[in-house]
């Protein structure tokens, strides 16, 4: 680490996507090639990384923390986000000045990718993070002059908004409205500069040390860790979930076509399921009339059943007449009775 000067410090962190010259930039600011840099399209820094300079010109300390892009081929969103998180860890005094948001100046097209990683950030530190934020555009070498940028790259982009900017329009939160490169660069107060990392013209960087001083009386102190917290303390569970599994819009489109896919062969599944079962129903119906109509034949061909005979005595009733003496009560009172007398008639 390079000598630091009592006294006035300003910490800043570089983010954006793979391959738009954070780690350059960084090495910009701090004077030096500490940050390893090459243009790739896979991530060279994969790990946060802090390097200082003294700017005695400046009167300053300046910290530059070098982040892993997001969108490398090599590496998730998932891990690139943990990472992202640690900055605060790396921030001398656990301060943060300023937010370096990276974009390619030399190709002005605002992609779904940037879209996504802006409000991913967004999502990640929160609105204090746009409050002091700056735009940074590299690839300054491909321009005459840094008013040739302005005029042709971003007065057009920022004269193109239909609407003042708002959060309301999808910018705090991932997924919502799409908002563009304009609206972005005001809601971060209209700070945008132009950087030449093979040149290293001595002033630009004093162009972003007076922005990143006009910061504290726009945006009061600097982000710290309590920011953070604060922030991460608000968040809903869905929003959660979407730091802990950020997928990519092409990822996205990538599921939904095979979420789809699935769909679509499920429900061809189903028809196919519901078509054998109305062939099984067909073919048990057409057996069982089969049955019942042989059934129904046969029975037609059959003799008529004899008649049934006749009903038998009942056997305790036959047995009870046969215990049963005669009647001969009167006979007997025949019998005993007195003859008249046939002289007196008495």
């Amino acid at each position: 680490m390079a000598a630091v000067l009592e006294g006035k410090e300003r910490t800043v962190v570089l983010l954006g996507k793979t391959g738009r010259g954070k780690s350059a930039t960084a090495n910009t600011l701090v004077g030096s090639s500490a940050f390893v840099s090459r243009r790739s399209a896979s991530a060279v820094t994969r790990t946060c990384e802090v390097h200082s300079a003294a700017l005695h010109d400046q009167g300053l300390t300046i910290h530059a923390i070098d982040t892993p892009g997001l969108f490398d081929p090599g590496q998730s969103n998932a891990v690139v986000v943990k990472e992202l998180a640690k900055c605060l860890e790396l921030a001398p005094r656990g301060l943060i000045h300023a937010f370096l948001f990276v974009l390619n100046g030399d190709d002005a097209r605002f992609t779904a990718e940037e879209q996504f990683g802006l409000r991913l950030l967004h999502l990640l530190y929160g609105r204090r993070a746009l409050d002091r934020g700056i735009f940074v555009f590299t690839r300054g070498d491909c321009f005459d002059s840094p008013e040739i940028f302005e005029s042709e790259i971003l007065q057009p982009v920022l004269q193109s908004l239909c609407s003042e900017p708002s959060l309301d329009c999808g910018a705090s939160r991932v997924g919502g409205g799409e908002a563009s490169l304009g609206q972005w660069i005001l809601l971060a107060g209209s700070r945008a500069l132009l950087v030449d990392n093979i040149h290293r013209p001595p002033d630009q960087v004093q162009k972003l040390i007076t922005m990143v001083d006009g910061l504290d009386e726009t945006s009061g102190g600097a982000y710290s860790m309590e920011d953070f917290q604060a922030h991460h303390g608000a968040l809903t569970e869905a929003q959660r979930r979407t730091l802990e599994n950020p997928l990519s819009p092409e990822k996205q489109e990538e599921a939904a076509r095979h979420l789809a896919g699935q769909v679509h062969s499920l429900r061809g599944e189903v028809q196919s399921l519901r078509s054998m079962m109305r062939q099984m129903t067909a073919e048990q119906n057409s057996v069982i009339l089969q049955a019942v109509q042989s059934l129904a034949a046969g029975m037609q061909h059959q003799p008529a059943p004899p008649p049934p005979p006749p009903p038998l005595l009942d056997a305790a009733s036959a047995n009870m007449d046969e215990r049963t003496p005669p009647d001969t009560k009167g006979e007997e009172e025949h019998q005993q009775a007195p003859s008249s007398d046939p002289g007196t008639g008495k």
